[in-house]
């Protein structure tokens, strides 16, 4: 008897072990994910920002020529009327 008694409290304690270690394994896993996704959104974030400057960078530069262009046909319309 007292074998049994034995047995079926290191069965009980395994089992509680086991059922802690799939708790453990379970909040692993799940913060596992949490920074996987808290990753994926840094990236997605970062590849926002560069298309974003970009853009910005572009349009600069667009208007950058604009302006070159319209201050060259000022030059030209002061000279124009001062050749007049």
């Amino acid at each position: 008897m007292m074998k049994f008694d034995q047995l079926r409290t290191h069965i009980s304690e395994t089992s509680a072990s086991y059922a802690k270690d799939q708790e453990e394994m379970e909040t692993k896993k799940m913060e596992r994910d949490l920074l996987a996704t808290q990753i994926e959104n840094l990236k997605l974030h970062e590849t926002k920002r560069e298309k974003t400057k970009a853009t910005i960078d572009d349009e600069r530069q667009r208007l950058q020529k604009q302006v070159q262009t319209l201050t060259g046909l000022s030059q030209a319309l002061e000279t124009q009327l001062k050749n007049s």
